[in-house]
């Protein structure tokens, strides 16, 4: 799970997941003293049947780390015909609130049923997330 030396072109398509356990379908983690670039990361045509906390999870503060000399990047994420039908929420973004080094995240034809959370989607430090046909609890977003 370690990202400082770079985590690129990834593809991960054609899967089915379904567990009370499953904390997260797609997550992406780093911190400030780890560094490192993810992007080109491409996930299409996943079925899952629950999980804990979100369906597309970004979480640039791993382990509480808020400052440090390697700002980690994370950029052009596409996720495409993912379906859950129960989570606590759709799309977390934890970003650096001032720096925006999380962008050009594309979510195009999901379907995120059951979500439990008020605010669906929690988003910060992010810029250029695009959501296309994605619906959440029923409703297009």
């Amino acid at each position: 799970s370690e990202v400082s030396g770079n985590c690129r072109n990834v593809w991960v398509e054609n899967c089915e997941m379904d567990s009370p356990n499953l904390e997260r379908v797609v997550r992406i983690k780093s911190n400030a003293v780890r560094g490192g670039i993810v992007e080109n990361v491409f996930v299409r045509n996943i079925q899952v049947g629950e999980c804990n906390e979100a369906v597309f999870r970004v979480e640039m503060k791993y382990e509480k780390i808020m400052e440090g000399p390697y700002l980690p990047v994370v950029r052009n994420i596409h996720l495409e015909n993912v379906n859950c039908r129960k989570s606590r929420y759709g799309v977390f973004i934890d970003g650096f609130a001032d720096a925006n080094q999380v962008y050009d995240i594309f979510i195009k034809n999901c379907t995120f049923d059951g979500i439990q959370e008020k605010e669906l989607n929690c988003i910060i430090g992010a810029e250029n997330i695009v959501f296309d046909h994605l619906k959440i609890n029923g409703q297009e977003i």
